[in-house]
């Protein structure tokens, strides 16, 4: 492999969040095999701070669309890559990958027809598609490379001692309500019925998500009986990641926070309605704890994109908030 790989590695993930969260371990193993070359990641400008909190990144390149190819060579530092690795591999990503000179480039498969049979023609075959993990995976394998590790993200030690100095008091339960799309989101009334019952258990509740999550952090907070319980609207992504790396659990819908709160060590409770675990994105981590209704209908869709087709949400609404709070509890213990 040294004559294959001699200076830089370049790897390309623009989006989504949770997508590129479970990059890491491919980050990991190419620092492992090859702990004197520099890593680069190029990805959407509002996904950078996260990939900067992956530890064996070295340089993060910021994509948005305003920037014109040059642009992205020039803050490359040129466009000379021994290796060029698209875990993408969509229209945009090769148009990208075409304007840096790489020896090798690599790109992961997609499952895109076993995932179209399963969720639209799922009587033809109901299986279960490979993890996004192991299909990273499998693309650094053609390198004679394996990932062995989870999705690790480590926020940094001062950002996380500032965080905790303002949740000094207590044991804190995160709740996560928001998502990509309304139609998988479990619902502001239960996430609320959810925090008065965690509440009543002694412990201490902090609803947590992103400026794009207001409207929903603000309505669930709202429904919520007892006003002690905090909310936390965090723009900055290591706050973000700080945080929830303080919380003894989260309860998320399957969403980008999900991915975060596994990779920052702390045990996640997923609710998943629209989507499916069958569909390789469920959190990786055993420290994880997956909620789903596994209905005749279910995936309706790739992304959680749609409305229910025949308009009762059951895979949701069916969830009651009482067995949530069950789970949690079996995940960790409150205060005696």
């Amino acid at each position: 492999m040294s004559n294959v790989i001699s200076r830089r590695i370049l790897l390309l993930r623009l989006s989504s969040f949770g997508d590129i969260v479970l990059t890491e371990p491919v980050t990991s193993a190419l620092k492992c095999a090859f702990p004197d070359k520099s890593i680069w990641f190029l990805t959407k400008e509002e996904y950078s701070d996260l990939v900067k909190m992956f530890t064996n990144v070295d340089h993060v390149i910021p994509f948005s669309k305003d920037r014109s190819l040059k642009e992205l060579v020039r803050e490359a530092g040129g466009s000379d890559f021994d290796l060029v690795i698209d875990l993408q591999n969509s229209f945009r990503s090769r148009m990208i990958t075409q304007v840096f000179k790489a020896q090798t480039t690599i790109r992961y498969t997609r499952q895109w027809l076993r995932r179209l049979i399963l969720v639209h023609l799922p009587w033809l075959w109901r299986g279960r598609l490979m993890h996004t993990v192991d299909l990273y995976s499998r693309a650094i394998a053609r390198l004679g490379l394996e990932t062995y590790s989870l999705p690790t993200i480590v926020p940094p030690t001062s950002v996380v001692e500032s965080v905790s100095s303002e949740y000094n008091q207590g044991r804190w339960i995160g709740l996560c309500p928001g998502g990509s799309s309304p139609h998988k989101q479990w619902g502001q009334e239960r996430f609320a019925v959810l925090a008065d019952l965690l509440k009543s258990e002694g412990w201490d509740i902090v609803i947590i998500g992103s400026p794009v999550d207001r409207s929903e952090i603000a309505a669930t907070v709202q429904k919520v009986g007892d006003k002690r319980v905090r909310q936390a609207i965090e723009e900055d992504m290591t706050r973000l990641a700080a945080l929830l790396s303080l919380c003894e659990a989260v309860v998320t819908n399957d969403s980008g926070l999900m991915h975060l709160t596994a990779a920052v060590g702390t045990p996640v409770l997923a609710i998943f309605g629209p989507t499916s675990p069958l569909l390789g994105f469920s959190p990786v981590a055993p420290w994880s704890i997956v909620v789903y209704r596994d209905l005749k209908c279910s995936p309706c869709s790739y992304h959680g994109n749609r409305p229910c087709k025949y308009r009762h949400r059951e895979c949701l609404d069916s969830i009651e908030p009482q067995v949530i709070a069950s789970l949690v509890s079996q995940m960790v213990k409150p205060n005696d």
